[in-house]
């Protein structure tokens, strides 16, 4: 069983609000995710609640889902879009979150074929070149590659966090019913939800430095890293 792809998406982000929509060099920050992610050969679908992004999704050929039930982030965003394609409990699913502009998909799909830790999930490292930065999710790693933390602040840590997850979907049924907790909300990191529940988190090196947009400053960042990683118009 082949694994499938969910890019959650949502309109109102606090510090980027309309933040899928907006245009990097030519074509909308949502449409060239979905594009990278698509790349990777696995049925691929945005979910959202919003229906801008439902449009844009008819207007480029994309698959999607309407995610409208109340989420705290995306990662229960693909739980209810799990349901909705009736997905079996070994079902695994690669999580891309929507402004990761940057990610290779070839190493994304890595943890696919090895697959994720039992009632666990899999993400990705790089390495961390700015610490005070909030807008780079740091994480300790220990010796085994397994997440110990993870943190917007600076932290004592080995490298930055990249917004992509591997789970079954089983696992997910998991962390729906635990709900919010407190680590979760004082960070405001949606994976922290995995460590209270002492899941583990297996990281996977990724070849490119963590980035994500996260404010309208990221947009020239990016520019001037995609031209760096020649990356295809």
């Amino acid at each position: 069983m082949k694994p499938i792809v969910m890019i959650p998406a949502r309109m109102a982000s606090t510090r980027f609000p309309g933040k899928p929509l907006v245009n990097f060099r030519g074509k909308p920050i949502l449409q060239r995710v979905w594009e990278r992610a698509k790349s990777m050969g696995f049925s691929t679908y945005i979910v959202t609640p919003d229906k801008e992004i439902s449009d844009l999704a008819n207007r480029i050929g994309a698959e999607f889902i309407s995610a409208t039930a109340p989420c705290n982030n995306g990662t229960e965003r693909c739980y209810f879009a799990s349901l909705y394609l009736a997905c079996p409990m070994n079902q695994v699913v690669i999580n891309v979150q929507g402004d990761q502009l940057l990610f290779d998909p070839c190493r994304a799909a890595w943890p696919s074929y090895y697959g994720p830790p039992f009632n666990g999930v899999a993400s990705f490292y790089s390495p961390l070149y700015d610490h005070n930065d909030p807008g780079i999710v740091k994480v300790t790693i220990d010796q085994d590659h397994d997440a110990l933390y993870f943190s917007r602040h600076p932290i004592t840590c080995q490298a930055a966090h990249v917004g992509i997850y591997v789970y079954e979907v089983g696992a997910l049924s998991f962390y729906i019913r635990q709900g919010l907790v407190p680590l979760e909300t004082v960070e405001n990191l949606e994976q922290m939800r995995w460590l209270w529940m002492k899941r583990t988190i297996r990281m996977y090196s990724h070849p490119t430095a963590a980035f994500s947009i996260n404010t309208p400053d990221d947009l020239k960042k990016a520019e001037e890293l995609w031209k760096i990683l020649k990356l295809p118009d």
